[in-house]
Formats: C-alpha cells, structure tokens, sequence
C-alpha cells in the first residue's frame, strides 16, 4: 500500500475557478467604464487592508511590538480614503476624515495611558480642524469665526474644570466664549425676525380665541339668554309671611 500523504495545497480546480473569476470581473470591468474604476479601486483597498492586517499579526504575536500598530492604522487609513474615493464619497467628507484619522491615534494613546496628557492636543487640533470643513461649506462666516473661538475656550474650560485652581484659565476661555456666544448671535441674526412673527401670531389666535370664547360663555348659567328675574323668585306679601314662619320654627 502506498502511504498517504496529506496535501493541503490548491487543486488546480481551485485555481481555474479564481482566474475565471478575475478574468469575468476584469472583463465586466473593460466593458463599463464605472466598473472599472470601483474594482481597480476595490482591488488597491483590499492589498492595503491586506498589509495591514500582515503588521497587525506581528503585533498580535508579540505585544512587545508595538511599532507594528503605526503600519497597521497607516494601512488601513489609506484604504478608507481610497474606498470613499472610489465610491464618490464627497470631497468635502474625505477631507475631514482624513483629518479626524490623524487626530484618532493620539487620542488612543491618551486613552491607554491617561498620563500622556499631551497625546490631546493634537488629537483635539485634528478633530477640530476636520469638522471645521464641512462647518465651513455650511455655515456663514458669523458662524464660522463662532466655531472657532468656542473651540479656543473649549480647551481652557477643561482645564479649569479639571482643576479648580487653575482660574488663570478662565480669563482666556472667557474670552474666547465671550467672542463665540456674540459672533454666533450675529449668525442667527436670521432667526430673531421669525421669532418674532411666530409670538406675535400665537398673541392673535390666543386674543382672537378668548373673544371667541368669552361671546360663547352665558353669563349667567345654562339659560343666560332669558332675564334673570325669571330666575327669581316673585316676591309677594304671603310668600315674605311663609319664609318669615319657616325661619322662626
């Protein structure tokens, strides 16, 4: 008998169904223009996703490299920009992800080690600056100058509230929220107007609903429309002598 041997490699089965499969998504991809360019797209996407998982298994082996973690989000970073690219993601939302992604390992590093304190500024700087440009295609230029002082007093807030004797960082956040709250009244200018026109038009239903309301109240009970002497009793001689005995029994 001859011994058996367990050959665990790719039929060539197996191989002849992948290259057909290629073969028809390279042809479908020829054939419509679109197409093309989403799988060329899908294609350099899935090798960075690739090599970023190879750097993560030599992290994951080995917890001592860490170096390996950089690769890794560096891979898959790009890979989300080539994937948001490829499916026409606006360019407005790929400029601010890209931002935010530089800002997300900072703030990692914060998270596993709370000492690193530092590791916040420039995660705060990247996050900030990435949702100022969609803030910046949206908003008026009120808004704007808003936007950012907030975000300058924001930082200074913190720190105060972090440490109560830290009040040196009031004066500067102050500041900057001061500036913020004017310029963002400035903004919302727009709004007062119709402010405005909606109290004043709840004044006149309320005044027009009490008038409704006041002519529909009887004023005097149920029957208010009839006199009300006849809801008097007459008062004669003989009824004034039998109230006056029914009192003194």
């Amino acid at each position: 008998m001859e011994p058996q041997t367990n050959d665990r490699r790719p039929s060539g089965a197996v191989w002849g169904v992948l290259l057909v499969a290629l073969g028809v998504v390279f042809l479908l991809g020829q054939l419509i223009p679109g197409l093309g360019r989403m799988i060329r797209g899908s294609i350099w996407a899935g090798a960075f996703v690739l090599a970023a998982m190879v750097f993560y298994g030599v992290y994951a082996s080995n917890k001592q490299q860490w170096w390996a973690l950089i690769p890794a989000y560096a891979m898959l970073a790009v890979a989300s920009y080539i994937f948001m690219g490829v499916f026409n993601f606006p360019g407005v939302a790929i400029a601010a992800w890209v931002l935010c992604s530089v800002g997300l390992p900072f703030l990692y590093v914060y998270i596993k080690n709370n000492e690193h304190w530092w590791a916040l500024v420039p995660a705060y700087t990247m996050f900030v600056t990435g949702l100022f440009i969609p803030a910046a295609t949206f908003l008026g230029w009120a808004s704007i100058v808003a936007y950012w002082n907030f975000a300058f007093a924001l930082p200074f807030g913190v720190v105060y509230l972090r440490d109560r004797k830290q009040w040196w960082a009031l004066i500067p956040g102050g500041i900057f929220g001061s500036v913020g709250l004017v310029f963002a009244l400035i903004g919302i200018a727009w709004m007062i107007p119709a402010v405005m026109i909606i109290f004043g038009l709840y004044l006149l239903v309320r005044q027009t609903r009490g008038k409704k309301s006041a002519a529909e109240t009887p004023k005097y009970g149920p029957e208010a429309d009839k006199p009300i002497a006849e809801f008097m009793p007459i008062m004669t001689p003989e009824t004034e002598s039998d109230e006056f005995e029914t009192y003194n029994v």
